[in-house]
């Protein structure tokens, strides 16, 4: 069953339904009610998930496809998802991740791997900051800074 049709059993569930639709205020909602490692990762994410689903809006997609992938080395047990924009293609991989507390994090994986692969991938859409303007963005221009 894709996972777009899965039933939301559980907040892992759900965050990844509401990544899926774009929808930050949800995605926001759901991690208030979730305790966090370091004080401050929530807005973090936050703050990079607004701009990756700015950037994916912008591409012209309306939602996100997944498939279930994971890390192939520092968190191997953990599930994690391959979202792709509905129109543009462009795609970002994030990890979902339990500590020992039970606590969960979700952060980018620079090794993942689902079982699909695109055949003509979109751009990768990164969270970290620095990669996200040279990379998802593409190098500024010093001709286009004002100052």
């Amino acid at each position: 069953m894709p996972f777009t049709l899965r039933p939301l059993k559980n907040i892992d569930d759900a965050l990844r339904h509401f990544i899926q639709q774009l929808d930050l205020e949800m995605v926001e909602l759901l991690l208030k009610e979730m305790p966090e490692d370091d004080q401050g990762e929530q807005q973090d994410l936050l703050r990079r998930l607004e701009r990756a689903f700015n950037y994916f809006k912008d591409q012209g997609d309306e939602q996100l496809n997944v498939i279930e992938g994971k890390c192939t080395k520092c968190f191997p047990s953990s599930s994690g998802f391959y979202f792709v924009g509905n129109k543009s293609k462009a795609h970002m991989h994030l990890l979902f991740h339990r500590n020992d507390a039970g606590i969960l994090s979700v952060f980018e994986c620079t090794n993942f791997k689902t079982q699909y692969t695109y055949k003509h991938p979109g751009k990768r859409v990164y969270l970290e900051d620095e990669s996200f303007r040279i990379f998802t963005l593409g190098d500024i221009n010093e001709d286009d800074v004002p100052f």
